[in-house]
């Protein structure tokens, strides 16, 4: 079933609402009590899209290349002195981990006293938190959730959407919002749960978190964005062939308290609709995604949509991650 999803769900991004997204929502006659009317097929697709957020471990090396003789002779005596601060506050934490504290020699150790480390220049303190936040993915599954959260982190934010695979052998009921309920699969590329693969350098992550709209209830009657944590031991599957920047994950979220359109693998264009021409060249494709400059200044969250036309022409692109070259026919191609 994943390889299934890993495989055909490159197409799927551009191609799903122009191959019957318009029923969504909908129940066959006769099969269930009548439904609302559908939403606009605007904002079903962007009701399709979840946002998901890995929170990797800071690398430090990017900073230290900084601090150069240059940079150095051109801060004032009190723009150093305030440069200090962050790596200092982050060291006294820092000293807490066992792990952290067994990257030092004992050296080093004596230059955490007090005295000794607020005498240290900029260099040496900033060498000093990047060692002892250079901490390897067995030293991360060693620590508590609430050590975790003390680690310098960096925040990626990307975009997915929830497939529904049907019950093996099961006929898949609806739920009381419309929806088709079966096995739910998280999707999004690769490149945003490993970050950092395209240059073959994927992130310590820390942990992941998927943002959702929340509906209104007791507590609110306003819609408001939610983070669930997955944590970060998540058991991601990905495809055998590298150049698919795909992840899928299982993934559960009630949509009656949720605010989410999750896709049933039925409405995925399959080849015989191609053949049958029922997909062409030149069909409108509405897609939606992340508005990344105003995505922090939000109270709920509000895909931004925009349209285009399919075009299937062959061409070749080379994968990020791996450098091969990867052919691709009617697809959607995110950066």
């Amino acid at each position: 079933m994943l390889k299934y999803l890993l495989t055909r769900t490159v197409v799927v991004a551009s191609l799903f609402t122009v191959a019957g997204v318009h029923v969504m929502g909908q129940v066959a006659a006769g099969t269930a009590p009548a439904q609302p009317p559908a939403l606009p097929i605007t904002t079903q697709i962007k009701k399709t899209v979840v946002f998901l957020e890995s929170e990797c471990l800071h690398d430090f090396r990017p900073d230290l290349a900084q601090i150069t003789t240059e940079a150095l002779a051109k801060m004032s005596p009190g723009q150093v002195l305030a440069a200090k601060q962050q790596p200092t506050a982050l060291i006294r934490q820092l000293q807490k981990l066992r792990p952290s504290m067994a990257k030092l020699t004992q050296e080093e150790i004596a230059l955490l006293a007090p005295f000794a480390l607020s005498s240290l220049d900029l260099p040496r303190i900033e060498g000093l938190a990047a060692k002892m936040a250079d901490l390897t993915t067995e030293d991360i599954e060693g620590l508590t959730p609430q050590e975790v959260a003390t680690l310098p982190a960096d925040s990626h934010m990307g975009t997915g959407f929830i497939v529904v695979f049907p019950k093996e052998g099961v006929a898949a009921p609806t739920s009381a919002e419309g929806q088709a309920t079966g096995f739910g699969y998280l999707v999004t590329n690769r490149h945003v749960v490993q970050p950092g693969i395209e240059d073959g350098k994927p992130c310590r992550v820390l942990n992941y978190s998927v943002l959702l709209n929340r509906k209104g209830d007791s507590t609110s009657s306003t819609p408001r964005a939610e983070s669930i944590r997955l944590g970060r031991g998540v058991n991601w599957h990905f495809s055998a062939d590298d150049s698919v920047d795909l992840a899928v994950v299982d993934f559960s979220a009630s949509p009656e308290v949720y605010d989410y359109i999750r896709i049933p693998v039925s409405l995925f264009t399959t080849q015989e609709m191609v053949e049958k021409k029922l997909v062409v060249e030149g069909d409108p494709v509405l897609f939606s995604g992340l508005f990344i400059q105003s995505f922090r200044q939000v109270r709920s969250l509000a895909p931004s949509g925009a349209q285009t036309t399919l075009w299937t022409g062959t061409w070749g692109f080379q994968a990020a991650n791996t450098g091969k070259v990867t052919r691709c026919a009617a697809c959607s191609i995110q950066p």
